[in-house]
């Protein structure tokens, strides 16, 4: 089984192992040409696509524990990012915490609050909670580091920040 809070990474690490040892279980038979092909199923079988970067893009209107489950599946590779101040946040550890009602008094994406345990935003329904970050050029840090280090309250992730204005003098 796969374990709640375990990542792509942890997952392949340990299903490494496990196929290292089939693999010498079987080898022997294998190498005898003993071995008989079995065909796959078809039903309950599914294709899985190629993954791209652009796959790790967090979609705020999706419901938190769908977005934590992306936060999981895409770690180590491409990893769920964000903007923050027009600028890439990468998650590398979020949960979903509280409801999963609509909250009709934020915006999906907007952080509404931060503490010890993470930096909390609204999704599409329920919030999910951001556990550890990654701003471009810095080390990985708990996303309440990150927080202490800035006025994030009531700002919205994922959006583009217009430059400002600047008029063009007459001449």
């Amino acid at each position: 089984a796969i374990g709640a809070g375990e990542t792509a990474g942890e997952l392949e690490a340990r299903l490494a192992i496990l196929g290292a040892g089939t693999l010498g279980e079987i080898l022997a038979s294998l190498l005898a040409g003993s071995l008989a092909p079995t065909t796959q199923p078809a039903n309950g079988s599914s294709y899985a696509g190629r993954i791209s970067k652009a796959d790790g893009r967090i979609d705020w209107q999706r419901p938190a524990p769908a977005i934590a489950r992306c936060v999981r599946a895409y770690n180590p590779w491409p990893v769920a990012e964000t903007l923050l101040d027009g600028k890439q946040l990468r998650c590398f550890a979020a949960e979903p915490v509280g409801d999963a009602a609509p909250d009709a008094q934020h915006v999906p994406g907007q952080i509404i609050r931060s503490d010890r345990a993470g930096i909390e935003v609204q999704t599409g329904a329920g919030r999910l909670r951001m556990q550890t970050v990654q701003l471009p050029g810095k080390a990985r840090v708990a996303a309440a580091d990150l927080a202490r280090s800035r006025q994030l309250l009531g700002q919205v992730l994922g959006t583009v920040v217009a430059p400002a204005f600047k008029p063009v003098p007459e001449r």
